[in-house]
């Protein structure tokens, strides 16, 4: 696996390099929407993440994928890069919260911090990172008879 994806380094790396997909992704369906609608970010993100999904199933039809891939990755980070230091539409207004919005937002914290801790279900490590280690390795399905659980 690629380092700058895995957060070989720090598990950090790989938040980043996920947050600066996201924006590049955005930054895509920008591009792709701005000569028919005025958009806005939310919008742009879903065309974005249409688009490449689109693109990357075809590619894995046509088996061309483990190399384009990679590219569009660096493509996408680096739009990623150009739409965090452009990013002009975001305003910081003054935020009042009661009780409830409070709780909220402390659970939607309490999320985050669940989803960009490593996985420790055995069901998870044993087959479903395994599985999808398998594909990326070697560019087919395993054998069922490999997991037998």
């Amino acid at each position: 696996m690629n380092i700058i994806f895995s957060g070989f380094f720090h598990p950090i790396i790989g938040i980043l390099t996920g947050i600066l997909l996201s924006f590049g992704a955005e930054n895509l369906g920008r591009l792709i929407y701005k000569n028919f609608y005025p958009s806005f970010f939310f919008l742009n993100l879903i065309l974005g993440v249409t688009t490449i999904t689109l693109v990357s199933y075809i590619l894995i039809l046509l088996n061309l994928s483990n190399v384009i891939n990679l590219i569009l990755s660096y493509v996408l980070i680096l739009l990623g890069f150009h739409r965090f230091f452009t990013f002009r539409n975001f305003r910081i207004k003054k935020i009042n919260l009661n009780f409830y919005q409070l709780i909220i937002f402390f659970i939607l914290i309490l999320f985050f911090l669940i989803t960009i801790a490593p996985p420790s279900m055995s069901d998870s490590l044993a087959y479903h990172l395994g599985v999808a280690r398998y594909i990326y390795l070697y560019n087919h399905w395993p054998s069922p008879n490999m997991w037998l659980h």
